[in-house]
């Protein structure tokens, strides 16, 4: 489900890894990052780090997906992958 515009390399990469996942789980995945915050890290950030993640997040007119909107982006057949930072 690769996007279809002019991509830079960064996005290309990003593609590539969801193409890799779905053809393994035979779902359209949707790649994300999550931060957590609070004094005992209770409250979740889930940002979209894909083309069409990114899609639901201006769909919602956000820049973060907030629990009930992932609920609904599964029950239309989609899983998350957290993307981890490296270090």
């Amino acid at each position: 489900m690769p996007f279809q515009f002019e991509i830079g390399e960064t996005l290309k990469t990003m593609n590539d890894e969801i193409s890799r996942i779905e053809a393994v789980n035979h779902t359209p995945t949707l790649l994300v990052t999550t931060r957590y915050s609070g004094v005992n890290g209770e409250y979740r950030t889930v940002y979209p780090e894909c083309p069409t993640s990114w899609v639901f997040a201006n769909m919602i007119n956000a820049h973060t997906l907030p629990d009930d909107t992932i609920e609904l982006i599964k029950e239309l057949g989609y899983t998350f992958k957290v993307k981890v930072e490296e270090i």
